[in-house]
């Protein structure tokens, strides 16, 4: 049974030694991530650097989480915030999102950008903003925009304003 852990960053490796005793190296720790490249000094100097894709939130799986007494002895590991139990409804959804994640991996854990890449021709349907819960197609998709069509309606918003969700 996959759970989701809200973890501090700072103590990742100490809640991975704190998992092992309690769980006795049973259980697998899924972090996606990415990598982004961040400029110093007018752009002359570039470092890369690594961001978690869910920020503090991580994906854990068991067996032994279907018996409610292991969640509650890895409550208190240090390192972690809280736990968010996957009950059974949730659970395709969590491996649904992880296959697509480890789909477009590079390395482990990396997910390349194709992960976020918005397809021309395809439906989709606003998460968040005024548009909430309506579908749209992508008629055309640019470096800062994109521009969809929603019945007789042609919106267009930059990319960042919104989140879509691929139908």
């Amino acid at each position: 049974m996959w759970v989701v852990l809200k973890i501090n960053k700072n103590e990742l490796n100490t809640l991975k030694r704190e998992l092992n005793k309690k769980l006795n190296f049973e259980y697998n720790l899924y972090i996606p991530k990415v990598y982004y490249k961040k400029n110093f000094l007018n752009k002359k100097i570039q470092s890369k650097r690594e961001l978690l894709l869910l920020g503090d939130y991580v994906f854990c799986f068991s067996k032994k989480f279907k018996e409610k007494r292991f969640i509650y002895l890895i409550k208190f590991c240090k390192g972690l915030k809280s736990i968010l139990i996957g009950k059974e409804i949730s659970q395709k959804e969590i491996i649904e999102f992880i296959n697509k994640c480890k789909y477009h991996e590079i390395s482990d854990g990396v997910i390349s950008y194709s992960f976020f890449r918005v397809l021309e021709k395809q439906n989709y349907k606003f998460l968040s903003g005024p548009f909430a819960n309506y579908l749209a197609q992508v008629i055309k998709v640019q470096k800062e925009k994109i521009d969809l069509l929603m019945g007789n309606l042609k919106v267009s918003f930059k990319k960042r304003s919104y989140l879509l969700n691929s139908q």
